[in-house]
């Protein structure tokens, strides 16, 4: 499984929430709600997509099995967030360019190119 495609929005708030992307793969699923938070170090981490249980915890609804897994999502959304950010855009989408990579492990963020989000999106 390959990331064909990469949608991300900074958020633009004074909160640790910077961004929230959608990752699709394969160009077959999508991804939505991935949120990119800061933290106390400078950097960013991944907020996966989850639901409130009736005991007021939280459940991921989907996640990275593994660690390789979790750092090749991070590696490419976060350095699209970057990218996003250098840009001052407020929403971006990026294409996989180079189709040649065999599984997201693979994949880095500059494996895409930007594409500015137009209306009709």
């Amino acid at each position: 499984m390959i990331i064909t495609n990469v949608q991300i929005r900074d958020t633009k708030t004074d909160t640790r929430l910077e961004g929230v992307a959608s990752v699709t793969m394969d160009g077959l699923m999508v991804v939505h709600d991935i949120k990119v938070i800061s933290n106390a170090e400078g950097g960013y981490f991944l907020a996966m997509p989850s639901r409130r249980l009736p005991n007021g915890t939280f459940k991921d609804i989907v996640h990275p099995i593994s660690k390789e897994a979790r750092a090749a999502l991070e590696k490419i959304v976060i350095g699209c967030f970057m990218q996003l950010r250098e840009s001052g855009a407020d929403v971006m989408s990026f294409v996989l360019k180079n189709a040649d990579k065999a599984s997201m492990l693979e994949q880095d963020a500059l494996d895409f190119e930007k594409r500015e989000i137009t209306e009709e999106e």
